[in-house]
Protein backbone atom coordinates (compact mmCIF):
# COMPACT_ATOMS: atom_id res chain seq x y z
CA UNK A 1 0.00 0.00 0.00
CA UNK A 2 1.68 3.43 -0.85
CA UNK A 3 -0.22 5.96 1.42
CA UNK A 4 0.02 9.89 1.49
CA UNK A 5 -1.26 12.54 -0.55
CA UNK A 6 -0.27 12.52 -4.32
CA UNK A 7 -1.07 14.63 -6.92
CA UNK A 8 -1.26 13.00 -10.38
CA UNK A 9 -1.53 14.93 -13.68
CA UNK A 10 -2.11 13.30 -17.29
CA UNK A 11 -3.07 14.78 -20.77
CA UNK A 12 -6.30 14.39 -20.86
CA UNK A 13 -8.57 14.90 -23.88
CA UNK A 14 -8.15 18.16 -26.32
CA UNK A 15 -4.50 17.95 -24.44
CA UNK A 16 -6.34 19.53 -21.56
CA UNK A 17 -4.37 18.57 -18.05
CA UNK A 18 -6.38 16.13 -15.41
CA UNK A 19 -5.58 16.54 -11.88
CA UNK A 20 -6.63 13.96 -9.39
CA UNK A 21 -5.93 14.21 -5.74
CA UNK A 22 -4.90 10.16 -4.67
CA UNK A 23 -4.76 9.36 -0.87
CA UNK A 24 -4.02 5.76 -1.24
CA UNK A 25 -3.19 3.27 -3.76
CA UNK A 26 -2.77 -0.59 -3.99
CA UNK A 27 0.17 -2.65 -5.23
CA UNK A 28 0.24 -6.41 -5.18
CA UNK A 29 4.16 -6.86 -4.84
CA UNK A 30 3.33 -10.21 -5.22
CA UNK A 31 2.09 -9.72 -8.93
CA UNK A 32 4.84 -8.78 -11.57
CA UNK A 33 4.03 -6.65 -14.65
CA UNK A 34 3.31 -8.46 -17.79
CA UNK A 35 6.41 -7.34 -19.26
CA UNK A 36 9.99 -5.77 -18.11
CA UNK A 37 12.98 -5.18 -19.99
CA UNK A 38 17.12 -4.71 -18.55
CA UNK A 39 20.01 -3.67 -20.13
CA UNK A 40 23.45 -4.70 -18.91
CA UNK A 41 26.79 -2.43 -18.93
CA UNK A 42 29.11 -3.78 -22.11
CA UNK A 43 30.79 -6.62 -20.82
CA UNK A 44 34.92 -6.45 -21.40
CA UNK A 45 37.20 -9.15 -19.94
CA UNK A 46 40.08 -8.15 -21.42
CA UNK A 47 41.55 -5.43 -23.13
CA UNK A 48 42.20 -6.09 -27.08
CA UNK A 49 40.45 -9.36 -27.07
CA UNK A 50 37.03 -10.41 -28.70
CA UNK A 51 34.58 -12.92 -26.25
CA UNK A 52 32.88 -15.67 -28.28
CA UNK A 53 29.67 -16.71 -27.21
CA UNK A 54 28.19 -20.03 -27.94
CA UNK A 55 25.14 -20.89 -25.73
CA UNK A 56 23.20 -18.91 -23.31
CA UNK A 57 21.30 -20.59 -20.65
CA UNK A 58 18.75 -18.67 -19.37
CA UNK A 59 16.85 -20.00 -15.40
CA UNK A 60 13.43 -19.15 -15.51
CA UNK A 61 9.62 -19.85 -14.63
CA UNK A 62 6.47 -18.68 -15.26
CA UNK A 63 4.59 -18.20 -18.67
CA UNK A 64 5.90 -16.38 -21.77
CA UNK A 65 9.10 -15.94 -23.30
CA UNK A 66 12.15 -14.27 -22.53
CA UNK A 67 14.55 -12.84 -25.26
CA UNK A 68 18.05 -12.25 -24.72
CA UNK A 69 20.08 -9.85 -27.29
CA UNK A 70 23.51 -9.57 -27.59
CA UNK A 71 25.25 -6.68 -29.14
CA UNK A 72 28.77 -5.98 -30.09
CA UNK A 73 30.65 -2.78 -30.03
CA UNK A 74 30.85 -3.23 -34.00
CA UNK A 75 27.03 -3.15 -33.80
CA UNK A 76 26.79 -6.93 -35.11
CA UNK A 77 23.75 -8.05 -33.26
CA UNK A 78 21.99 -11.85 -32.17
CA UNK A 79 18.76 -12.26 -30.29
CA UNK A 80 17.65 -15.43 -28.78
CA UNK A 81 14.67 -15.99 -27.49
CA UNK A 82 12.96 -18.83 -25.38
CA UNK A 83 9.52 -19.79 -24.50
CA UNK A 84 9.00 -20.91 -20.69
CA UNK A 85 6.20 -22.81 -19.03
CA UNK A 86 6.99 -23.92 -15.91
CA UNK A 87 5.66 -22.72 -12.26
CA UNK A 88 9.28 -24.28 -10.96
CA UNK A 89 12.94 -22.85 -12.03
CA UNK A 90 14.08 -24.86 -15.34
CA UNK A 91 16.68 -24.25 -17.44
CA UNK A 92 16.61 -23.58 -20.60
CA UNK A 93 19.90 -23.81 -23.21
CA UNK A 94 20.03 -21.85 -26.52
CA UNK A 95 23.00 -22.07 -28.79
CA UNK A 96 23.90 -18.60 -30.45
CA UNK A 97 27.22 -17.54 -31.80
CA UNK A 98 28.85 -14.00 -32.03
CA UNK A 99 32.25 -12.45 -31.70
CA UNK A 100 32.91 -9.03 -30.44
CA UNK A 101 34.21 -7.13 -27.89
CA UNK A 102 31.97 -5.22 -24.96
CA UNK A 103 29.01 -7.03 -25.37
CA UNK A 104 25.91 -5.52 -24.18
CA UNK A 105 23.23 -7.99 -22.94
CA UNK A 106 19.67 -6.61 -23.62
CA UNK A 107 16.83 -9.35 -21.86
CA UNK A 108 12.97 -8.85 -22.38
CA UNK A 109 10.45 -10.72 -20.71
CA UNK A 110 6.69 -10.39 -21.93
CA UNK A 111 3.82 -12.77 -20.90
CA UNK A 112 1.81 -14.56 -23.01
CA UNK A 113 -1.64 -12.94 -21.68
CA UNK A 114 -1.54 -9.30 -20.81
CA UNK A 115 -3.31 -9.84 -17.20
CA UNK A 116 -0.20 -12.34 -16.18
CA UNK A 117 3.34 -11.20 -14.98
CA UNK A 118 6.08 -12.03 -17.69
CA UNK A 119 8.31 -14.75 -16.38
CA UNK A 120 10.70 -14.32 -13.81
CA UNK A 121 14.47 -14.51 -14.89
CA UNK A 122 16.20 -16.22 -11.70
CA UNK A 123 19.79 -16.31 -13.26
CA UNK A 124 21.18 -16.46 -16.68
CA UNK A 125 24.91 -17.49 -17.69
CA UNK A 126 26.90 -17.83 -21.12
CA UNK A 127 28.98 -20.32 -22.73
CA UNK A 128 31.63 -18.38 -23.93
CA UNK A 129 35.82 -17.72 -24.47
CA UNK A 130 38.08 -15.04 -25.05
CA UNK A 131 39.34 -15.10 -28.26
CA UNK A 132 42.53 -13.56 -30.66
CA UNK A 133 43.89 -10.60 -29.62
CA UNK A 134 42.62 -7.38 -31.75
CA UNK A 135 44.60 -4.74 -33.01
CA UNK A 136 44.97 -1.24 -31.74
Amino acid sequence: ILCGPAILSKSGVGGATVTQLVICDWYDLQLGAPEYTWRSQPIRRTLRRELEFREIIVFASGEGRITVTLTGIDGITVSETVEVNSTQVHAYRVPTSIRGQDIIVDIASIATAQSDPAPSLHRLRFGHRTTTQIAQ
